[in-house]
C-alpha cells in the first residue's frame, strides 16, 4: 500500500476499544528442537481447539497465530479473563491426553485498549502491552493490566494479585500488573466471597436483594429493576433484626448466570430475595 494511501488510512482507521489477550508456548524454542513433529502435532491441535470450541463459546476471535503462540480478541474484559482461564484448563487436558510426553505450558497476558485493525492484523502500542504483560507470567499463569482488573470483580470472575509496578521491555515507565488466577473453590462448588463471610456470634438473619429484572424491550428501563433493590436494601436494613448485605454485593451479580440458590451460599445468605418488573 502506498504511503499516502496508508496515511489516509489511519486518518479514517476508527479505534474500538478491545482487550487483547496473547497466549504463547513455554520453551517453545527447547520443545521444538527435541521433539519437533510432536510439539507441531500438539500445538496445532490446541490451536483447533480453540478455535472451535474456546473462541465460540466466549465470543472471540483469533487475530493471528504463529507457530507457538496466538493473539485473540475480545469485546471486553471479563470474557478474554474466562476464555484465558479455560484455555489454561485446556492445557492441562491436553497434557493429560499424552502422559508420555513432556508437559506444555502456556503464558498469557491481556489489556484493554483502542486498537486500529484491519484484515491482517492489529496495531497500536496498547496491543504492544498486551504483548509484554505476557512476559512477566510464569508457565500456566495469565497477568493482566489494570484496565483489566478495573472490570473484574474479585472472588467471582477470578482470583486476583496484585503484583506491583513492573518493567517492562521498550515501556519507558513502570506498568501495575495483576496475576488472575481461578476463583478458589469451596465444597458446595462455589466461590465464597470472604468480605461477605457471617460472624458467628451475629445471630441476625441474612438478607441479599438482587436487582430485579425488567421485562421490557426499551434498554432505559432496565435500570429500574436496580432502583427497586436499592429502595428494598434502604428499608429492609432499617430492620434491627435483620443484616441485609449491601449493593456492592449483590450487583456484582447483575448480567450473570448464577441461581438464587448459589448466591446464597457465595453471600452466606439465608434469604435471597429476586423479583422481576
Amino acid at each position: 500500500m502506498p504511503s499516502t494511501a496508508i496515511d489516509e488510512w489511519l486518518k479514517g482507521a476508527t479505534r474500538p476499544v478491545k482487550t487483547i489477550v496473547f497466549a504463547d508456548l513455554v520453551e517453545s524454542v527447547r520443545l521444538m528442537e527435541e521433539h519437533e513433529e510432536q510439539t507441531i502435532r500438539r500445538w496445532l491441535q490446541l490451536v483447533a481447539r480453540i478455535e472451535r470450541e474456546l473462541l465460540p463459546a466466549h465470543k472471540g476471535r483469533l487475530v493471528k497465530s504463529t507457530g507457538d503462540g496466538v493473539m485473540l480478541e475480545f469485546a471486553s474484559a471479563r470474557p478474554a479473563v474466562q476464555a484465558s482461564l479455560a484455555l489454561q484448563a485446556m492445557v492441562r487436558e491436553e497434557n493429560a491426553l499424552f502422559p508420555d510426553a513432556e508437559p506444555i505450558a502456556l503464558r498469557v497476558g491481556a489489556h484493554t485498549t483502542p486498537v486500529v485493525a484491519d484484515a491482517h492484523d492489529m496495531y497500536g502500542k496498547g496491543v504492544n502491552l498486551a504483548a509484554r504483560l505476557m512476559t512477566l507470567a510464569g508457565p500456566h499463569e495469565i497477568v493482566v493490566s489494570p484496565e483489566v482488573r478495573d472490570a473484574l470483580t474479585a472472588d467471582l470472575d477470578a482470583d486476583i494479585e496484585d503484583l506491583g509496578e513492573c518493567f517492562l521491555k521498550h515501556v519507558a515507565e513502570p506498568v501495575r500488573a495483576f496475576r488472575a488466577s481461578p476463583v478458589k473453590q469451596y465444597a458446595g462448588g462455589v466461590a465464597r466471597a470472604p468480605s461477605v463471610e457471617r460472624r458467628e456470634k451475629d445471630l441476625r438473619t441474612t438478607i441479599a436483594v438482587m436487582p430485579f429484572l425488567v421485562r421490557s424491550v426499551a434498554s432505559e428501563h432496565a435500570v429500574l429493576g436496580e432502583i427497586v433493590a436499592e429502595e428494598l436494601i434502604l428499608s429492609l436494613s432499617r430492620v434491627e433484626e435483620l443484616s441485609v448485605l449491601s449493593r456492592l454485593s449483590t450487583f456484582a451479580y447483575v448480567g450473570r448466570n448464577f441461581s438464587a440458590a448459589q448466591v446464597s451460599k457465595t453471600l452466606s445468605a439465608a434469604y435471597v430475595v429476586t423479583g422481576s418488573l
